[in-house]
């Protein structure tokens, strides 16, 4: 059905600013701040409806995505059966041209003109299942207090110990901390695994994901959380371009002749995790292996051959998952197809 009235929720952690006109004349615009939580939203909804009798079909809701803060609105909206278009706040950026000057009653007009603009790009949100939810909030947790270890351990280590009875007892102190939370990460770490043997469909892929040489349970995790169980990216170009490993041409004419990179607008955790895994893969795995060496004796970078190995990983990855089927190493392949 025709969208014809067009809202944009500006989200904040407290707050969320709301901007909504009708097709007919995006001029006159409503605006008004609710509260960031159930009571704010069933407000908003009778706000709406006190001006417009649409039909929920004729109506679709525009929000940035910022994480936790946007989710309680998106959970709603989901529930409600309306549709919901929850964009990366960077593609609604760049998409506005030059801005002078920002606020947030601004921010959510210019939201809903992106989803009057841009309305045939619209894509209809889906909550994430709560398992997947709940591997979201441990993963973030433990990265957390990796985060807070690494921090600590630095405190002890930079110490100038021209005090040496203080010196000691940050050191101690430093050492009980840092035990501490080697505990806790441990523990994490259990109710995630614990967590992915719950959930049928989420153990199989799992197992599936960490077949493929090079990834680990971490990337493992990561991947299915990013990927909500691999079905918010259509394509492994898609996926690669998310975590800044495709590489794109940049060329214009004669006089623009750039060399092939890739972009900088990714997920750097992902991709500091896949390069690590792509160092694992050329280790254990004697078809990369070999593949590295003869790029290496070909004269290419070795960042290059990096980027284009973390490539046949998700390849490989994608490919387990759609095939259903744990991954076969080259020498596995061979002698399954003599026997085949």
């Amino acid at each position: 059905m025709e969208k014809k009235l067009f809202v944009g929720i500006d989200v904040s952690k407290k707050t969320v600013d709301v901007t909504f006109f009708h097709i007919k004349d995006i001029r006159k615009t409503e605006y008004k701040q609710f509260e960031n939580n159930q009571k704010g939203y069933k407000e908003m909804i009778k706000w709406i409806f006190s001006f417009t009798k649409f039909k929920k079909e004729e109506i679709i809701f525009c929000l940035e995505n910022t994480g936790t803060y946007s989710l309680l609105f998106s959970k709603l909206f989901t529930e409600e059966n309306y549709f919901v278009w929850v964009e990366n706040p960077l593609q609604i950026k760049q998409s506005l041209g030059i801005k002078r000057g920002k606020n947030d009653k601004l921010d959510s007009y210019e939201i809903a003109t992106y989803a009057y603009r841009f309305q045939d790009k619209a894509k209809l949100f889906k909550m994430p299942s709560k398992v997947l939810m709940a591997l979201q909030d441990l993963e973030a947790y433990r990265e957390r207090l990796l985060h807070a270890r690494t921090a600590i351990s630095q405190a002890g280590s930079e110490l100038r110990e021209f005090d040496k009875i203080n010196s000691k007892f940050i050191k101690n102190s430093t050492a009980d901390v840092v035990k501490n939370l080697n505990k806790q990460i441990e523990e994490i770490e259990t109710k995630i695994e614990l967590l992915i043997e719950s959930d049928e469909e989420l153990k199989k892929m799992f197992e599936l994901v960490i077949s493929v040489v090079g990834i680990g349970p971490q990337i493992a995790v990561y991947m299915l959380i990013h990927t909500q169980c691999f079905k918010n990216f259509e394509t492994v170009r898609q996926f690669a371009c998310y975590c800044g490993i495709a590489p794109f041409e940049h060329t214009s004419g004669s006089s623009i002749k750039g060399r092939t990179k890739v972009s900088h607008l990714a997920n750097k955790k992902l991709k500091s995790l896949l390069h690590m895994g792509a160092l694992v893969a050329v280790q254990h795995d004697p078809e990369l292996k070999a593949f590295y060496a003869r790029k290496k004796k070909e004269g290419k970078h070795h960042l290059n051959i990096m980027n284009i190995i973390k490539n046949k990983l998700i390849q490989r990855v994608f490919a387990v998952i759609k095939r259903g089927e744990k991954f076969m190493k080259y020498d596995e392949y061979k002698q399954y197809k003599k026997v085949a």
